[in-house]
């Protein structure tokens, strides 16, 4: 059967077959993957609009 990333966790990336998997893997205790720099700006939302330079 194909890894569909259904039951990925977000935080980790850690892969997963089911939901019961997922549910018991302890998401407190674990570190990101990766932590983006503390003052990388925010990633776009598709809602911005462009200032007013006035």
């Amino acid at each position: 059967m194909a890894h569909t990333h259904e039951y990925d966790c977000i935080v980790c990336g850690a892969h997963f077959d089911s939901q019961n998997e997922l549910a018991a893997h302890d998401r407190e205790v674990h570190e990101p993957k990766h932590l983006p720099p503390s003052d990388a700006p925010a990633e776009p939302m598709g809602t911005e609009k462009p200032r007013d330079d006035r």
